[in-house]
């Protein structure tokens, strides 16, 4: 993380997104959602995987086989839609938005401003989460349209 104003900013995104409609009655989705941001802002994106998260979200055992139990896919395809779903509605003029890129457990997030920095601590037009390895590229949360 950049700045605490930054960790701050997209913590206070992450309530809005689980305190909307879309996720105030899904429970497992919001703790999904709340616990690879936490891991990402706590700088531990390169430690979220299937398996980790099917065993500290989902309750499954240690020795989960992700390959046996599609849940943690499954359940992300189901974040995915509705991040989109709270982008595309009440989530259109929220200052930053947060993204599970296909294929992947690491959000990333980006803030769709037009100055360098604004009052919700971001720098530029996109900020991602961190990983402690190089090899993770940073990406682009999904683009709004105008």
């Amino acid at each position: 993380m950049n700045s605490g104003a930054e960790r701050a900013a997209i913590e206070r995104q992450l309530e809005r997104i689980v305190a909307s409609s879309g996720f105030a009655r899904a429970d497992r989705l919001s703790h999904f959602l709340r616990f690879i941001v936490a891991q990402a802002v706590q700088g531990k994106a390169h430690e979220l995987k299937e398996s980790v998260i099917g065993v500290a979200v989902y309750g499954r055992r240690p020795d989960y086989d992700p390959k046996a139990d599609p849940t943690v896919r499954v359940e992300a395809r189901k974040l995915r839609v509705r991040l989109q779903e709270y982008y595309r509605a009440a989530g259109r003029a929220d200052p930053i938005l947060i993204d599970l890129p296909k294929g992947r457990y690491v959000p990333t997030h980006c803030c769709p401003v037009r100055s360098p920095i604004d009052s919700t601590g971001c720098r530029g037009r996109v900020n991602c989460f961190r990983s402690r390895r190089p090899e993770v590229p940073v990406k682009w949360a999904f683009a709004r349209r105008a």
